[in-house]
C-alpha cells in the first residue's frame, strides 16, 4: 500500500495500539477487525505521503524490501506481489483503487468485505478494482519471474558494463528499455525516466568508466530482494546503488536503481 518499510512498520504499530485501547468485547472477527484498521490508517498515509512525493526530487521508487536469497516456489504469488515493477505501477493509482486492488486481487478478499472497509458500495469497490486492473496491465510490461533468467542477464549486464563493450550491451536491451533511478536529490541519478538503447546503452558506459577512473573501489553483489534477482553496488563497502531487472524472453525491458541512501539503509 504504501511502498515504504519503515511506514509500513509504522501502521502496524499504530494499529496494535488501538487493538489495545479498544474494548475486545465489541469485535465480532478479529482478523477482519484489524484488516479493515489497518487498511484505514494506510489510506490515510498513503494520501499525505502522496502530497510529499509531489515535491519529491527526481522519480520516486518504493524502497527496497528485503526477501530470502532463494525464493521458494510456494513463495511464488508472494514474490510477484511485491515486485518493485508492480509497486512502482501501483503508484499511479488512486489511494482508492490501489487498496481495492491489493484487497481483491493480492489478498483475495470479497468486495463485500472490502466495502466494508473502504466504506463504499461493493459496486464502486468493484469498479475501482477493475480501473486498477487495467491501468496495472496497461502500463507493467510482461515479464518473466524466472530466476535463472534474472540472473543469467544480470551476469550478462555486469559483463558488459566492466568490460565497457556497448555493442554487448545492446544485445540484451529491449527497444522498449526503460530506466528509472531514484536518487531523491540526495545522490546521483537520472532526474527523469530514460527510454529506448541508445541513451540507456551510453548512460550505463558512461557511469561505468568513471567508476573505473575513481580512486575509489567498487563492488558488484548479486542479491535477492524483492521477489527476484538483484545487483547491489558497493563504493568503498558502501551500498550506492540497487538495481532491478524487468526481463523477458531473455531480454532487459527495465531497470529499477535505488541511489537515495535513504533507501539502501536496509543493505548496510
Amino acid at each position: 500500500m504504501l511502498g515504504s518499510v519503515s511506514e509500513a512498520e509504522d501502521i502496524v504499530q499504530e494499529t496494535y495500539i488501538k487493538f489495545s485501547k479498544q474494548n475486545k468485547d465489541e469485535i465480532n472477527n478479529l482478523r477482519s477487525w484489524l484488516v479493515t484498521v489497518c487498511s484505514r490508517l494506510s489510506l490515510d498515509r498513503l494520501k499525505s505521503a502522496q502530497r510529499q512525493r509531489e515535491t519529491y526530487v527526481g522519480p520516486w521508487l518504493p524502497e527496497p524490501w528485503l526477501t530470502t536469497e532463494e525464493s521458494p516456489a510456494d513463495h511464488a504469488q508472494i514474490d510477484d506481489s511485491i515486485s518493485t515493477a508492480l509497486l512502482y505501477t501501483l503508484e499511479r493509482l488512486s489511494p482508492g483503487e490501489r487498496a481495492a486492488f491489493l484487497l481483491h486481487d493480492v489478498f483475495g478478499y470479497s468486495f463485500d468485505e472490502i466495502s466494508k472497509i473502504l466504506e463504499k458500495s461493493p459496486q464502486a469497490c468493484r469498479k475501482l478494482a477493475s480501473r486498477a486492473r487495467t491501468q496495472a496491465k496497461e502500463e507493467k510490461p510482461r515479464f518473466e519471474t524466472n530466476p535463472s533468467t534474472h540472473q543469467k542477464l544480470i551476469q550478462s549486464f555486469l559483463a558488459a558494463i566492466k568490460e565497457g563493450n556497448l555493442a554487448t550491451l545492446e544485445e540484451i536491451l529491449a527497444t522498449d528499455v526503460t530506466l528509472v533511478s531514484d536518487g531523491g536529490g540526495k545522490a546521483f541519478a537520472a532526474r527523469k525516466i530514460l527510454h529506448g538503447i541508445p541513451t540507456i546503452g551510453k548512460f550505463f558506459i558512461t557511469t561505468s568508466r568513471q567508476a573505473a577512473q575513481s580512486e575509489n573501489t567498487y563492488e558488484y553483489r548479486p542479491t535477492w530482494y524483492n521477489g527476484s534477482p538483484g545487483l547491489l553496488i558497493y563504493e568503498n563497502d558502501i551500498p550506492v546503488s540497487a538495481i532491478n531487472l524487468l526481463v523477458s524472453e531473455n531480454q532487459i525491458h527495465g531497470f529499477y536503481i535505488h541511489r537515495n541512501p535513504d533507501k539502501l539503509a536496509r543493505f548496510r
